[in-house]
């Protein structure tokens, strides 16, 4: 395990930790991973279409 995937688990960790002192338990992210950029259409917006698509990809889920 790398430097960075330590901290990214140290970080994940917490992020949940924090969450359970303020969300409801079924609202915690089961999944939370780090990028460095976001896929972005020609006007600056987030395509949250190619983040859902490279999710699934990613953790093998289907539709």
């Amino acid at each position: 395990m790398g430097e960075r995937d330590r901290m990214d688990f140290s970080l994940t960790e917490e992020i949940r930790e924090f969450c359970r002192g303020d969300i409801s338990r079924h609202k915690i992210p089961r999944y939370i991973e780090f990028t460095d950029s976001y896929p972005m259409t020609a006007s600056g917006k987030i395509q949250k279409f190619k983040l859902r698509e490279m999710a699934k990809q990613r953790l093998g889920l289907t539709t």
